[in-house]
């Protein structure tokens, strides 16, 4: 911000929206949750021989996106805009500064490992195609296990430094100096709210996007680039293989393709979209807006639209589900009889 425009506390009073909002976010976490561990019992007893190098890359994914969840509902980020300090509207408002910080790194860090995963699921269908006739490919696993221990280390030092404060001081604003930090902009929000849970990236004053950021988009943006190029590449090599293959195994790989264009396609349209949003905002309007925390609560429905999706798109887990659906439902006919004739 240019311009020395100094705000009062209460343009940042969400509270009122947030009591509505919290409760969907809340039970969309609490459902995703479930669901997502019944797919993870799905993927580890369910899933097919032919199915076995997928599986290798679906597994982790889902437990990615299960530890995303649970971080990103317990925290539920809102951004105090014009500046880009984030403040935890959720469970985490109740744990310390240094906790607080150190479950929105793991929440970066599983947001990005998804991806990871993603890529990794469309190299083992692309190699699978492409080598019908060969031993498996163990190129998708190197491409993994380097991204994998890329993002590793990547957390290990994150963690670091949001734990030391000598190196913490030098990213993020000491609590204790937030009071003072925010003076020049903000008066009384310690009225409205714990201010020593904000955290305040050293270098994003004055509604300056701060580096961290830019460097996080742009990493995700390589990693669904790429994921989208393999995802092209395989629609060609299957296109190429129709004629060559046998029904069973060509409607194996549409099923497994079709799961893939709806992991990425919610990517873009439930974590993509929003971003964009969130930094068109985060730049270009220079009044207190609730569209940045609106994005982050609408992020929190990939993970559900995410494990619905691959549930529904793969034979084996969707007759799971159905299972135990239909077993539960009669179970609670059967309690309700039993009850009725007491």
């Amino acid at each position: 911000m240019n311009e020395t425009k100094k705000f009062d506390g209460a343009e940042f009073d969400n509270s009122k929206i947030m009591s509505i909002l919290l409760p969907i976010f809340d039970a969309t976490s609490l459902t995703t949750f479930i669901l997502t561990i019944f797919l993870i019992l799905a993927i580890q007893t369910q899933t097919p021989k032919s199915m076995k190098g997928f599986k290798t890359f679906l597994l982790p994914y889902s437990c990615y996106t299960l530890a995303l969840e649970i971080l990103l509902g317990s925290y539920c980020p809102a951004v105090l805009h014009p500046f880009v300090y984030i403040y935890p509207a959720g469970l985490v408002r109740y744990f310390p500064p240094k906790i607080s910080a150190a479950i929105l790194a793991l929440a970066f860090y599983s947001a990005i490992s998804t991806i990871d995963c993603c890529i990794a699921m469309t190299l083992e269908r692309y190699f699978a195609m492409k080598n019908m006739n060969e031993k498996p490919s163990k190129m998708p696993s190197i491409v993994f296990g380097i991204l994998t221990t890329i993002n590793f280390i990547s957390i290990i030092l994150l963690l670091i430094v949001t734990q030391i404060r000598p190196l913490s001081d030098s990213f993020i604003i000491p609590y204790e100096s937030i009071g003072f930090h925010i003076s020049p902009w903000i008066s009384n929000l310690e009225k409205y709210m714990n201010i020593n849970l904000l955290i305040i990236f050293s270098d994003a004053d004055k509604n300056k996007l701060p580096a961290v950021l830019y460097i996080l988009v742009f990493l995700a943006s390589l990693r669904v680039s790429a994921a989208f190029i393999f995802l092209f590449l395989n629609v060609k090599t299957s296109k190429n293989l129709k004629q060559k293959i046998s029904t069973k195994l060509q409607k194996h790989n549409e099923m497994l393709l079709r799961m893939t264009y709806i992991q990425l396609g919610g990517f873009v349209i439930l974590i993509g979209i929003p971003l964009l949003g969130i930094l068109y905002v985060c730049i270009f309007i220079k009044e207190p807006n609730f569209i940045p925390t609106l994005g982050f609560i609408v992020m929190n429905f990939f993970g559900l639209y995410d494990t619905l999706a691959t549930a529904i798109c793969i034979k084996p887990y969707r007759i799971f589900f159905i299972k135990i659906f239909k077993n539960r439902f009669k179970y609670n006919k059967s309690v309700g009889v039993h009850t009725q004739i007491l």
